[in-house]
């Protein structure tokens, strides 16, 4: 009896910790358009307002807000308009007071100066 349960548990470890070291994260290609302006939001968990970027889709339905250096190979620049192309990939284990996605960039589809048009 005490043979099997210690063999159960075993078993039970093993398959644990082979599950724990799967890689689970997602990834997503995907184009987004980034306005021209950026917007001041909260940082959790403190009530400070920093500046961030707008993710929205296609149809210009807000995806996220980021900090303009926190998409990989991107640099940002005021006054600009930006369709991107996009690789997400889903954080296993998140900070608590950030995002679950990591974004990199595959492509700038298109960079227009927005100044220019007023």
């Amino acid at each position: 009896m005490k043979k099997s349960f210690v063999i159960t548990v075993c078993c039970f470890i093993v398959s644990f910790v082979l599950s724990s070291c799967s890689d689970s994260n997602t990834e997503k290609i995907m184009d987004v358009i980034i306005p021209s302006g950026t917007v001041m939001r909260p940082v959790v968990p403190s009530s400070v307002n920093i500046e961030h970027i707008v993710l929205k889709d296609q149809d210009g339905s807000i995806i996220d807000y980021l900090h303009p250096e926190a998409i990989e190979g991107f640099e940002y620049t005021k006054g600009f308009e930006y369709v991107l192309r996009l690789k997400r990939t889903t954080i296993d284990n998140p900070p608590a007071d950030g995002s679950c996605y990591s974004y990199s960039l595959i492509k700038i589809l298109s960079q227009k100066n927005m100044s220019d048009s007023l």
